[in-house]
Parts: C-alpha cells; sequence; structure tokens
C-alpha cells in the first residue's frame, strides 16, 4: 500500500529527532512518496523540512482520479513537498542532474526498499549515502524467524500499482552488512540509520 506501517512511525521520528537541529530548515529527498505519509511524519521531527520526493508510479503524482481514489482510502500529502521527480528508486541520481554529492541533508526511505529487486535496493543505498551530508534512514520490514518458522511481510498490486508489490525481503543481517544500524522496531518494519562521515553526532 502507499503508506509504511505505523507501528515503526515513533522510532521512524525519533531517530530522525536525534539527528535534526532544532528549527533547522533541512532538506530531505524521500525515495517512494506513495500516498506521501512519510513527509507527515518527518514534519514532525523538523517543522521547517524542505523535502523532494521521488515517486516511480506517475498516477500517483500526476492523475488527479487516481490521487483522489488514493487519498480517499488512505489521505494524500503531497502538498508537503517543494518539488515531486517521477523515476526509479535505483538511479534516482540521475534525476538530479544538477546536484553533487552532498546534495541534501537525509535521504529517507519509507517502506520501498522492499518494493524493487535487492540489487536495485542496494543501488539505491548505496546512491543514498553519496548524496545524504548527514544520514539516510529506512524503514524496511524485516524477515523474522518465529518458532523456527521464517514470517515476511508480502503485497500484490494495490491501486492498479504493479509497483506496490514487496519484490525483496531483507534479513537484518542483510542491511547491517550494508553498513545499517538497527535504530528502533515496529511491529512488521525496522527503522535503519545509515550516519554519514560529515552527520553531526547524536546528541
Amino acid at each position: 500500500m502507499p503508506y509504511s506501517d505505523n507501528t515503526a512511525h515513533p522510532a521512524f521520528v525519533a531517530a530522525l529527532k536525534g539527528m535534526v537541529d532544532p528549527g533547522a530548515a533541512h532538506t530531505f529527498l524521500d525515495c517512494g512518496v506513495g500516498a506521501g505519509w512519510t513527509a507527515v511524519l518527518i514534519r514532525q521531527a523538523c517543522p521547517e523540512a524542505r523535502i523532494t520526493g521521488l515517486e516511480i508510479y506517475a498516477p500517483y503524482v500526476l492523475d488527479t482520479a487516481k490521487r483522489a481514489e488514493v487519498e480517499a482510502e488512505c489521505g494524500l500529502y503531497h502538498h508537503l513537498y517543494e518539488s515531486m521527480i517521477v523515476g526509479r528508486l535505483g538511479d534516482f541520481r540521475a534525476f538530479l542532474p544538477e546536484q553533487a554529492s552532498g546534495s541534501f541533508d537525509f535521504v529517507v526511505f519509507g517502506d520501498s526498499l522492499e518494493h524493487v529487486a535487492r540489487s536495485e535496493g542496494e543501488e539505491a543505498l548505496a546512491a543514498a549515502q553519496a548524496v545524504a551530508r548527514r544520514a539516510v534512514v529506512a524503514v524496511v520490514p524485516s524477515v523474522r524467524r518465529i518458532e523456527g518458522q521464517d514470517y515476511a511481510l508480502t503485497q500484490g498490486t494495490a491501486f492498479g500499482n504493479q509497483h506496490e508489490a514487496h519484490l525483496a525481503h531483507w534479513w537484518p543481517k542483510q542491511l547491517e552488512a550494508l553498513g545499517g544500524r538497527a535504530a528502533g522496531h515496529g511491529q512488521f518494519a525496522t527503522v535503519y540509520v545509515w550516519e554519514n562521515q560529515r552527520a553531526v553526532v547524536y546528541r
């Protein structure tokens, strides 16, 4: 669905609050906008945030009827974005030709990495670390082992959007191997942080 696991929202907001400067107009790139719920959470942590959105499914951004359908089902918060880019997750830097490395303070993935193949997700995370001055923050549904059984959050097409399907299931050890640090948990998802060498130390 074009929104994230709400049980992980408090951990996501707390992780951001630990890194933002109070009152600062930090810049964010939100990768995988959907309905825009991640922007709502960003504003809770950083009210003056300036947010750019990246969304692969053009009708969420451009189609009036589709936008109305999403808004009726789960709300629509695209007004919180300064600008919106339509493009793939894995090569988003191609859509920012005028932007040098370190062009955003934060790059965030709100339940979007599972919607692409793992190879594309890894490319997106690597690109995000080059673009983010301070940190990359991702909310990712993780595979969990319960009583000897592996459980992963599955999802198919929604709102006529094939990109809503989950294509990759991430084990915590896979994200940790890519440098991610678990910063909090929800019922179905974990918040991971990649702090940049240029980042401000947690206070």
